[in-house]
Formats: C-alpha cells, structure tokens, sequence
C-alpha cells in the first residue's frame, strides 16, 4: 500500500479526513476515490504536498476548489466559505419544487 503523506494522520470521525500538524498550523486532507482537497495554512504547504505526493501518483493540480460534491467553495475575507445552493436547487428542481415559499430557519452556533 502507498502511503499517502509523510506525517498525516487519519481522524478518528472519517477515514477519508487526515490531519497535520506544520510549522504554522493544521493542515487538512480530504479523500475522496481518486479525488484529494488540501487545506494548509503553510505559506508553502500546498507545493510541498504536490511534489510528495507526485512521487507516488500521477497529480493533476486543478487549482483552487470551486465545487465538490454537492457543495460550492469560494474565498471571503480569509475564510473558506462553503454552500450547498446548486445541490439544493437541482434537489427542487427534480421534486418540482422550484417555485415553492421559502421559510426562515434559525441557527445558533455556540463556539465551546
């Protein structure tokens, strides 16, 4: 079996979720058959990923996310924003709900 990074660690809440700890932060993999997300906050983790990892697989770098499965990502202020709106329009759209009334949820977030 091929290791996938030198140092990361699967999480004990999803199999297909690594982390790893750098000089400046976590840093996130993400497995999903033969596609891989990476998530670092080192100014130079993303290349050094790239070059380990090409020394196993064939890597085709498609640049910064914009979707997968089902979900939307872009850039805002730092962050990482992450949104469903296309799977739950196509989900509408497919029940023949498009045009249904929509209601307001509330949704509290307690930081521990």
């Amino acid at each position: 079996m091929t290791r996938l990074y030198e140092g990361a660690k699967q999480t004990n809440t999803d199999p297909c979720v690594y982390t790893m700890d750098g000089r400046n932060g976590l840093s996130y993999i993400l497995v999903y058959v033969d596609d891989i997300l990476f998530f670092s906050n080192e100014p130079d983790g993303s290349e050094k990923f790239k070059s380990e990892l090409s020394r196993d697989f064939e890597v085709k770098d498609l640049g910064d996310i914009k979707y997968c499965l089902g979900m939307e990502f872009s850039r805002k202020e730092g962050s990482i924003v992450i949104n469903q709106r296309g799977y739950i329009r196509d989900v509408m759209n497919r029940f023949g709900m498009e045009d249904c009334k929509t209601v307001s949820t509330p949704w509290t977030f307690i930081r521990s």
